[in-house]
């Protein structure tokens, strides 16, 4: 006896009954309804027999005896000619429709080129109109007339009349229309359908009844839409034409509350392989839920699709697994409830939030070997799910899988039959029936090699059965005939009830800038601007460019359906050509001959496919060094892990989900860092400067100059709140130039600037930590185009004032020219190597403000600006810039509520990072110890040569805590560190505002990480994974590895991270310099083709270089921007130059003048590797037109041409000249290398031969310390 849990039966009769209710309620209406029509038609037809006047005549009816006469009589001959003319008319105007709206003209060509626009536009193609003609009008009244256009074919007319519903999206044409070229009775038949609507809607109060009448919606035909938001009530044409009986209205219930949702499913059996093929299937059929099992999916597998969200579940070993993809757009989250929880168990469930609905969605994976107890746990999982579904958690149940149950014999509307019998299949059967389940798959899903189906293994469990529909079988996913078919179905559930928004957007690359630069070289700006102020011209500026965006430049609406942006349309034809030779095997009962044509198409498209894919990702490839936006977003496309903010904790702590909500959270949090402080009181400063910087606004914002900032945009820049697009300012530069020059004079003589330049939308950045937590975003804020383009004008004459009157710190390196983050690092590494060289220790300070861009008070950065020589103009238009500004949160369709921004420069904007700079300059006047800035981040430090130093360090750190109080920046005390370099380092304490300042081993310094040693191999380590990571994303994102994709890919996203500021970190032990060369390996062994090759060869065909050559290259190019004064580096241990050197160094004939004097050390290795010392010996070497060339490209072009490897290695075995130090006569000498020994110059004026100098040098030579000759290859070479 099968056992029935009690509450499941309840809520099972309780729903039959609810379900006979509906039923019993909806057959009374219908009767009801009856009656009335039946009266209805009666009083239709006392009507009809009132208006004819006349009884209905009893005569023979037309054509009954014809084939008795013979020949039809007059009224048959009538009507059979009507027919003709008819047919002939329509058969005429097949392929013709008409263009009405249009403004009428005598001129033909005219037509013609309105007809190609019209075509263009919608997206037809304009070579298939064959004949177009202008209807004569009535009279000269009248300004339009209908346009009759011809085309090719039926199949043209067709798809034209489709495509025209794009034509409400231009504003140019959004008042024409086009409809069939219809017949006389179909003109006639149309104006009684007319008529009647009308009359029906005057009897018909809408407000009251909820529906209204219109006429068919013939998609196929007419692009005819209501406008109205009422609901429909739709007529019946051919009740109308006859008799006007009856009239049908639309089921309101299911237009209104329910949709379907598509779900699609199958057995992958290795899913990774065939990813590229389920793309295709997904472009093509659009579905909402792919629930797939048997993926055997890897830890490392890239399985995301563009539009989707992912669940899975992965077995770990190899097969199994399984995994549901979900439409971004459909609210799902992963269930998590304690009863659906077993790891043994390959299911994966998730939750369906719709309209008011809740659906429980699992998708499950059965192998034949499974236990008694894994069968047990997985007929536990359906009860419970069954369960929630009983207990009000969920709406409904829906399983799909693959359960391995081949006994079942499913058949429909029967019980299943278990043949063989097997008592795993009848405990599953008594389970499903127990849980009131239905099974709706009925025929069989396994497919056999030879085309035969067997079993059904791959079964869809659900609660309604009656929600489900269309039901089909597709075939197995891959090029195989063999496997699990596919399966598609159609579920009904509740509509969602969010707010839809506007889904189109402008297509910038398809508009008219020739006549968009017309129109706007026809406008007077002097006069627009005249007399207004200049928020108003600008507001003005804001509407034309709307205005004529709308007029000029195409909309293209986003589609929810992801479209492959690598799938041709070919492929689309194939894949379609192959689907419908499958269901003509079907239909035909397995014929052979379909089934060998099925199988050779499904081969066609495969192939098309991959050939479709590797022209676009190497097309993506060759775009993505331009613009590495394109590789990133391909590469986020495939990635598992999204990283969209669905929820956020609150500041009581709970979770918020609404994105609204969530935008408000994060934009407190952005304006809680905002300083409020009085500015009442500004300590004082001395004038930088007796100059002063004022501009003329007219030269610098001249036409010509807006117009070459314009040219020059970067079209992949983000909008700002304006929405003006930089593609559109590019595009029409030299039009656009007037109107934004006479904006910016007017802005800066008025100290005025528009409120839409004070306005960000800010995006959140994630920083690291928690994502549940606001505090772990930072914001990233998208200004306006056109006031960024002011900014860099400004800022270009701003920037030579202070650069030319030195009034920037020489050791601030941010934002400023000839400097960079390797100057900053070089000059830090100089000062702690030399201290390590003669054995002192060293305590260096890294500071970090809190907040240090956005905390800045206005008026104390004014006041220093003033205190800068700039002039009130210059302060007054800042000063306008910086206030009243506020700023929302912007996440998608989602924003927050503006707030005003109180403090900071604006982050994002031109001018703010050298408004910071300026601000902070004043900091290093304070410290005295060798120090360095970039930006805010600040670091500075002392030999510890005296007993003292280290109170001068205290009394340094006391006076920049004092700075920041008066100035009101403050520090964050927590992440400020000493790092105490030295091996006798006596680890001082120190304080900062009273809070002791942590020890640290090592800390990040722009990218690099700086450890107490001054040993890079933690750093590299950590470059090689970062490296090896990038390197894997790209093996999993790009199906296709040929030569040009990985030396491009390679090139351009991995190599840059193992040279990032290589000159600061270069590798000098063996095992670190392997560590970084085996990235290089592995990069070349991507290509199929090279993996049997040997390194070299590989590196050869793949047009690289071994890594050590780089670095060499890399060090060159540094030492010659140096040299040429490309780079200003402030040194500690200034680099001697040959013109330079007080003793001189010996000079030969063939040497540059840009020779360097390479630094004797002894018992530091850190010293002795250092950048100057290690780059020596080969730069010496280096011809002389390669040295004195004029331009680092130039310099670059003729380094190439060396074997640098080969001149690396000449270097360290050549007859060399080194500088020491002789303590015997307290001077400075020159000596070659000998043996580990140090030969003065003096002797090797003697005889030389062997070792035999060794006998007669014992005095002068010097011990270098245990290093190899053949090791040390860095030495200068002076001759």
């Amino acid at each position: 006896m099968v056992s029935v849990h009690k509450t499941a039966f309840d809520a099972y009769v309780a729903a039959q009954e609810k379900i006979i209710n509906d039923l019993k309620t909806r057959l009374s209406s219908l009767e009801a309804k009856y009656s009335d029509l039946l009266e209805t038609n009666a009083t239709l037809s006392n009507k009809i027999s009132e208006l004819e006047g006349k009884e209905v005549s009893s005569s023979p009816k037309l054509f009954s005896d014809l084939f008795k006469r013979k020949k039809p009589n007059t009224e048959e001959n009538n009507i059979l000619n009507a027919m003709r003319i008819e047919q002939k008319q329509e058969d005429k105007k097949s392929k013709n429709v008409v263009i009405f709206g249009t403004k009428f003209t005598e001129d033909t060509n005219v037509d013609k080129n309105l007809v190609k626009e019209i075509s263009e536009c919608i997206g037809f193609d304009p070579s298939k109109v064959k004949y177009i003609k202008r209807f004569k009008r009535k009279s000269n009244e009248v300004e339009s007339t209908p346009l009759l256009v011809e085309l090719e074919d039926k199949e043209n007319k067709a798809e034209m009349l489709k495509l025209a519903k794009e034509l409400r999206n231009d504003r140019r044409f959004d008042k024409i229309y086009i409809n069939p070229d219809l017949t006389f009775a179909e003109r006639e038949l149309n104006k009684s359908l007319v008529a009647l609507r009308n009359e029906l809607n005057r009897n018909n109060d809408s407000s009251t009844t909820g529906y209204r009448y219109v006429l068919p919606d013939n998609s196929n035909e007419t692009q005819t839409a209501s406008k109205n938001t009422t609901n429909t009530k739709h007529t019946n044409k051919s009740s109308i034409s006859a008799k006007r009986k009856s009239v049908t209205k639309q089921n309101e219930l299911n237009s209104q509350h329910y949709s379907y949702l598509s779900f699609w499913y199958t057995n992958a059996t290795s899913l990774e392989n065939k990813i590229h093929l389920l793309e295709s299937e997904v472009a093509d059929e659009d579905p909402d839920f792919l629930l797939i099992s048997e993926t055997w999916f890897k830890e490392t597998s890239v399985a995301n699709l563009i539009g989707y969200t992912l669940f899975r579940k992965d077995r770990g070993t190899r097969g199994g697994g399984v995994c549901i993809f979900v439409k971004t757009s459909l609210k799902a989250s992963e269930v998590v409830y304690p009863e659906l929880k077993d790891d043994t168990i390959e299911h994966i469930w998730c939750a369906l939030q719709i309209g008011c609905e809740r659906i429980l969605i699992g998708c499950f994976y059965r192998p034949p070997n499974y236990s008694k107890q894994e069968n047990t746990r997985i007929n536990s999982l359906i009860i419970e799910a069954s369960n929630l579904v009983s207990k009000g958690c969920f709406n409904d149940l829906i399983i799909f899988g693959d359960f391995n149950y081949p006994a079942i014999k499913w058949t429909e509307k029967m019980y299943p039959e278990i043949n063989p019998f097997d008592h795993h299949s009848q405990i599953f059967l008594n389970v499903v029936y127990d849980c009131f389940l239905s099974q709706m798959v009925e025929n069989h899903t396994f497919q056999t090699s030879d085309g035969e189906t067997t079993n059904t293994l791959d079964l869809i469990l659900t609660s309604y059965p009656q929600r489900i529909t269309d039901l089909a079988h597709k075939p197995p996913l891959g090029n195989s005939s063999r496997g699990h078919h596919i399966l598609t179905l159609k579920y009904l559930a509740s509509k969602s009830t969010e707010k839809s928004f506007d889904n189109r957007k402008f297509n910038y690359q398809r508009g008219k800038y020739d006549l968009f630069s017309n129109k706007l070289n026809s406008v007077d700006w002097e006069v627009v601007f005249d007399s207004k102020d200049v928020n108003t011209c600008y507001n003005l500026f804001v509407d034309m460019y709307h205005t004529l965006c709308h007029e000029f430049i195409p909309k293209k609406k986003l589609s929810h359906k992801h479209n492959l942006p690598w799938l041709t349309q070919m492929t689309k034809r194939l894949i379609r050509e192959k689907k419908n030779l499958w269901f003509k095997y079907l239909a035909s009962k397995k014929n052979t001959e379909l089934l060998r044509k099925f199988k050779e198409a499904k081969k066609i498209v495969e192939k098309s496919i991959k050939e479709d894919l590797c022209r676009f990702e190497t097309d993506l490839i060759k775009r993505s060094k331009t613009n590495p936006k394109l590789f990133y977003s391909y590469v986020n496309s495939k990635t598992n892990v999204k990283t969209h903010i669905r929820t956020l904790i609150d500041s009581d702590g709970q979770n918020v989900t609404d994105p609204f909500e969530i935008c408000q959270i994060l934009n407190k949090q952005f304006e809680s860092v905002f300083n409020k402080s009085d500015e009442t009181v500004i300590p004082p400063m001395e004038a930088r400067t007796n100059k002063s910087l004022s501009i003329d606004p007219n030269l610098v914002f001249s036409v010509s100059n807006v117009a070459k900032v314009l040219s020059d945009l970067n079209e992949n820049k983000s909008m700002g709140s304006d929405e003006i697009n930089p593609t559109v300012l590019k595009r029409n530069a030299i039009a656009f130039s007037t109107p934004i020059s006479i904006l910016f004079i007017k802005s800066f003589q008025s100290s005025e600037v528009p409120n839409l330049w004070r306005e960000a939308n800010v995006t959140p950045l994630f920083k690291k930590g928690s994502r549940l937590s606001a505090k772990n975003y930072r914001p990233v804020s998208l200004t306006s185009i056109v006031c960024k383009i002011m900014e860099k004008l400004l800022k270009k004459p701003i920037m030579e004032y202070l650069l030319t009157n030195n009034l920037i710190s020489s050791r601030q390196h941010g934002f400023m020219e000839n400097k960079s983050c390797i100057t900053n690092l070089l000059e830090i590494l100089d000062f702690l190597t030399e201290a390590m060289n003669i054995g002192l220790p060293v305590d260096m300070f890294y500071l970090d403000f809190a907040k240090a861009f956005d905390s800045l008070l206005h008026k104390r950065l004014l006041f220093k600006l003033n205190k800068h020589g700039f002039d009130y103009k210059i302060i007054g238009w800042l000063r306008a810039f910086l206030s009243n500004r506020r700023q929302r949160v912007v996440m998608g369709n989602s924003m927050s509520e503006w707030v005003d921004v109180t403090s900071g420069v604006p982050q994002g904007s031109v001018l703010g990072p050298v408004l910071f700079i300026i601000f902070i300059n004043d900091l290093v006047d304070l410290i005295k110890s060798p120090c360095e800035l970039f930006a805010d981040d600040t670091k500075f430090g002392e030999i510890l040569d005296e007993p003292s130093k280290h109170i001068l360090l205290q009394e340094t750190l006391n006076k920049v805590s004092e700075w920041t109080r008066l100035w009101v920046i403050a520090l964050n005390e927590d992440k400020c560190k000493v790092l105490h370099f030295g091996h006798e380092n006596p680890h001082y304490k120190y304080t900062l505002n009273g809070i002791e300042i942590k020890d640290s081993d090592g800390e990040r310094d722009l990218g690099i990480f700086f450890n107490c040693n001054l040993k890079w191999s933690t750093h590299i380590n950590a470059c090689v994974n970062k490296a090896n990571s990038t390197l894997g994303l790209i093996k999993r994102t790009f199906k296709y590895h040929n030569a040009e994709t990985i030396s491009r890919l390679y090139k351009a996203f991995v190599r840059p991270q193992l040279e990032y500021v290589v000159q600061v970190k270069m590798p000098t032990l063996k095992k670190d310099i392997k560590t970084i060369e085996s990235v290089q390996r592995r990069a070349t062994k991507l290509v199929p083709h090279f993996r049997n090759l040997g390194y070299h060869q590989r590196l050869e065909k793949l047009n690289l270089t071994t890594l050590e050559a780089r670095r060499i290259r890399g060090d060159l190019i540094q030492m010659f921007k140096f040299s040429k004064g490309f780079d200003k580096i402030n040194w500690f241990n200034p680099v001697i130059f040959k013109n330079d050197s007080l003793n001189g160094l010996r000079q030969c004939p063939r040497s540059h003048q840009l020779t360097i004097e390479r630094q004797l050390v002894k018992n530091c290795e850190q010293r002795h590797n250092f950048f100057v010392n290690r780059i020596s010996s080969i730069w010496n070497r280096l011809p002389k037109d390669i040295v004195e060339s004029n331009t680092i490209n130039v310099f670059k072009n003729k380094l190439d041409k060396l074997n640098l490897t080969s001149y690396h290695n000449n270097a360290k075995t050549s007859n060399s000249s080194i500088s020491y130090f002789d303590k015997s006569t307290n001077q400075k000498q020159y000596g070659k290398i000998r043996n580990n020994n140090i030969i003065p110059d003096l002797i090797f004026n003697f005889d030389y031969k062997n070792d035999l100098i060794h006998e007669k040098v014992n005095d002068f030579y010097c011990e270098i310390e245990e290093t190899n000759i053949s090791e040390m290859i860095y030495y200068e070479e002076i001759i």
